[in-house]
């Protein structure tokens, strides 16, 4: 579903919305995209660089001079594509986005089979936590999120679009709690799987995945228990 850290996490149609390929993601940094072959070839150069970097030294390591020395360019072709360093976590961000918001609608698809909302839900996050990526440059984004707000305003509106992702499934699935009950209570799954992957994170092991896993179900089913048949549902 989203996030870890401190909040992969967070948010016209969702996926579009969320973002497309770290190339695409420059136009949001205020650059044009390359469009010469040379050019594209420059820029997956660069991002491969700040990739390596923030995955073997971490986020204070990155800089314009570092991407550029690792990608084996002149500085000035990082300042070509990308005005500074947040212009790259954007990149990365807006990709990891894109990428996570695709594999929800996978995990759609996979659920969509079941019977009723309890195994809709089991099913989904299942698949969900299964198939979601957080290696160490998405947890290294997750930890810049509050100190960069270009970061936090696409995080927050990406949390807007799965759970409304989640409400239409909620309606669809028969909830009977009003619109802005199922928002909160969407939203409440939402960061109890943002809490159950930082949990993971810090405990680390196979067999804490797994326990993890039944915990969050376990949770995420009495949360909705409420919305969907408990006298809070209407």
């Amino acid at each position: 579903m989203r996030k870890t850290g401190t909040r992969n996490r967070r948010r016209g149609g969702p996926a579009a919305a969320a973002g497309g390929s770290a190339r695409s993601a420059i136009l949001h940094a205020g650059r044009r995209e390359p469009v010469q072959q040379r050019s594209r070839a420059r820029v997956e150069r660069l991002l491969s660089a700040a990739r390596a970097i923030l995955e073997r030294d971490g986020m204070d390591a990155l800089t314009a001079a570092r991407v550029a020395k690792e990608a084996g360019v002149p500085v000035g072709s990082f300042y070509q594509y990308f005005p500074n360093k947040q212009a790259v976590l954007m990149a990365f961000y807006q990709d990891y986005l894109h990428r996570t918001f695709e594999m929800l609608q996978k995990a759609d698809a996979v659920a969509a089979r079941a019977s009723d909302w309890r195994r809709y839900m089991t099913e989904y996050i299942r698949y969900s936590r299964a198939h979601e990526l957080r290696d160490t440059v998405v947890i290294e984004l997750f930890a810049a999120i509050r100190s960069y707000p270009e970061l936090e305003a696409i995080d927050a509106q990406y949390t807007e679009q799965v759970v409304d992702f989640l409400v239409g499934r909620f309606v669809a699935l028969g909830a009977r709690a009003t619109e802005p009950r199922l928002k909160r209570a969407a939203h409440f799954v939402f960061e109890l799987n943002n809490a159950a992957w930082t949990y993971q994170i810090r405990a680390g092991g196979r067999y804490v995945e797994r326990e993890t896993t039944q915990w969050l179900t376990g949770a995420v089913l009495g949360v909705l228990e409420h919305v969907f048949e408990g006298p809070g549902a209407v």
